[in-house]
């Protein structure tokens, strides 16, 4: 995945503000910070330098993952042609970038955000662009907590959730949900941003909205059962030059690891299973590890079954496994 050009200059514009060693040594600082995983990512972002260096580390991984979820509800509902987004917890406005990626259709966004400066920020980059993404967008500050959510097609609630306590995270998207007919919820992919994603599930089925993705089934989530492991994905992110100098790195990609939970309240074709790991590719064969309403099953799909066997050689990890021109499940266990 790529950042759009436009985006791609808003960053070189916010770097260019600051001097690069100083820049450098923010950058290694956010990083650390973030891999301790503190809970507020405003404690730690609150001089311009350090934005600056939010935007040029945490941004492009951001957006991929947002993106990578607004695909997957693009590929389950595609007849979904939402006009407006609710982007809250907006931050410099990343999911409202993704989605504009993600769905031409959008043409108005509200982006609500408590910390003035990143609102700031958000401006300054759509000036730095040279184009808006959407052709209205209106910034709102405001406590999420608080904050009135009128009606919009599609709700973003991106890394944000899991800075609320559990309390306030499900009266959130409990107002979310009222206002949304598409609610999607995205967080780190670690371990407490998988339980943040599963808070966000109870509440949607406790409020009957139905499950879009990553779940097969509405039951009790087997992945839970389970002991080190979570329900997360993965988005490979192309890095630019300024990005791989400033974090020192070799390679010319990221991946960025994501839970998520998306509800909508139509109802709609499930996806029969989901890969919940990278396909394993042996001699001949590929194994698939799924969950599937039956629970987590692993199945092997090998070269004799030509068609499936196709579709697994193409197959990632976070797609859905879906129907195949036999009009059987792939890889599901009957």
């Amino acid at each position: 995945m790529q950042l759009p050009a436009a985006l791609n200059r808003a960053i070189d514009a916010e770097a260019a503000q600051h001097d690069r060693k100083l820049l450098t040594r923010a950058v290694e600082d956010m990083s650390f910070r973030y891999r301790s995983r503190s809970k507020d990512t405003g404690a730690f972002v609150s001089t311009p330098l350090h934005r600056a260096a939010y935007v040029i580390t945490r941004l492009p991984a951001t957006f991929a993952a947002v993106a990578a979820v607004l695909t997957e509800i693009k590929n389950r509902m595609p007849e979904f042609a939402p006009a407006d987004l609710l982007d809250l917890g907006a931050g410099p406005g990343t999911a409202t970038w993704a989605a504009a990626t993600i769905f031409p259709s959008l043409q108005r966004a509200t982006l609500v955000e408590q910390d003035a400066e990143f609102i700031a920020t958000g401006r300054h980059m759509l000036k730095s662009a040279g184009a808006e993404p959407l052709a209205r967008m209106e910034w709102v500050r405001g406590d999420l907590r608080k904050a009135e959510l009128a009606p919009h097609d599609l709700v973003v609630i991106s890394y944000a959730l899991g800075e609320l306590s559990e309390r306030d995270a499900t009266s959130l998207v409990n107002r979310a949900l009222q206002a949304a007919k598409v609610l999607a919820v995205i967080e780190p992919g670690t371990p407490r941003g998988c339980g943040v994603a599963h808070l966000a599930r109870a509440a949607m089925l406790a409020a009957k909205a139905h499950i879009l993705a990553p779940c097969s089934q509405e039951g009790p989530c087997p992945m839970l059962a389970r002991k080190d492991d979570w329900c997360h994905f993965a988005q490979r992110l192309e890095r630019t030059s300024l990005h791989r100098n400033l974090k020192s790195g070799e390679l010319g990609y990221e991946d960025e690891k994501f839970s998520y939970m998306v509800a909508a309240k139509e109802e709609f074709v499930k996806a029969a299973a989901r890969i919940i790991r990278h396909p394993l590719i042996g001699k001949g064969h590929i194994k698939l590890e799924l969950c599937t309403p039956g629970g987590i099953v692993t199945e092997t799909v090998t070269r004799s079954d030509k068609e499936n066997f196709k579709q697994a050689r193409r197959a990632k990890w976070g797609d859905a496994w879906v129907l195949g021109a036999n009009g059987t499940h792939q890889g599901v266990r009957k």
